[in-house]
């Protein structure tokens, strides 16, 4: 497989010989809503026929995408020249870190071939970042939670 997109003279991305699913992850380092994505595939029937998309999970494969059922999904039509954009339910499409394409077949052949997949849509200033300080309490400990009460009670006792 070779560089999808990439602008130029490349090698398409494609399946392995005699299996057209593809499934591909794109993370992005802020999050972003998306209103439309773009697919151009490859010629003579190697490109994909339909698209499922998956948001915000790290944790797919070929067996969990196959009993998932995905945010969206398009029937796709031949797109060599990059003028069709597929609209999503951009509700469902807000504060999206990560994509997951899922291309489980082609409109003929058994080798499916990407050159581009682009996404329109709105980014985000908001960086996710890892939560580095935490405290984390096992078992209560009493003098750290004081109320009110317990702070003037023994005054008003003396």
């Amino acid at each position: 497989p070779g560089d999808a997109g990439g602008g130029g003279g490349g090698e398409p991305l494609s399946s392995e010989d005699g299996d057209p699913e593809m499934l591909i992850t794109i993370p992005f380092t802020n999050i972003v809503k998306i209103k439309s994505i773009m697919v151009i595939g490859g010629d003579n029937g190697s490109s994909p026929d339909k698209m499922r998309v998956f948001l915000n999970r790290d944790d797919l494969d070929f067996e969990t995408v196959a009993d998932l059922p995905a945010v969206q999904e398009w029937t796709l039509v031949e797109n060599s020249a990059g003028t069709f954009e597929y609209p999503t339910q951009f509700r469902k499409f807000q504060g999206v870190s990560s994509v997951t394409l899922h291309f489980p077949s082609v409109f003929q052949g058994d080798v499916a071939s990407l050159w581009f997949v682009g996404f329109r849509g709105e980014g985000s200033t908001h960086q996710r970042k890892a939560v580095t300080n935490v405290v984390y309490e096992s078992a209560p400990q009493p003098q750290d939670h004081k109320s009110p009460i317990e702070e003037v009670a023994p005054q008003m006792l003396q």
